[in-house]
């Protein structure tokens, strides 16, 4: 109730659009930066995460990437078929196999 009170909703509406706007600007600033002219030319092999304090590696070499349709088709990948085969349609969660619940592995593949 006091958070509420102190809530000003116009002042609110403002920022939060200022910081989504600024927020786009920085987005496309940096897209320019990396020489695309546009968000949807974005690649994997265009982003870097840093491993450690000497080494730089780019998302393509971290994560193994599915071809358009490749889950649809049936992938012979076992690790991604096992996620898709888990997967629920109707909620954004993991089901994890009979007998691996409370697992705590991640259904995230990295290289």
């Amino acid at each position: 109730p006091h958070r509420a009170k102190a809530l000003v909703v116009p002042d609110k509406a403002e920022r939060v659009y200022q910081f989504h706007r600024n927020t786009v600007q920085a987005f496309n600033n940096i897209i320019a930066a990396i020489g695309l002219d546009r968000p949807e030319h974005l690649e994997p092999h265009h982003l870097r995460r840093r491993i450690n304090f000497l080494e730089v590696k780019s998302y393509e070499d971290l994560f193994a990437w599915l071809e358009p349709g490749e889950l649809l088709a049936g992938t012979d990948r076992p690790d991604w078929r096992r996620i898709w085969n888990n997967a629920d349609p109707d909620h954004f969660r993991y089901h994890p196999p009979a007998g691996k619940a409370g697992s705590s592995k991640s259904p995230v593949l990295s290289g």
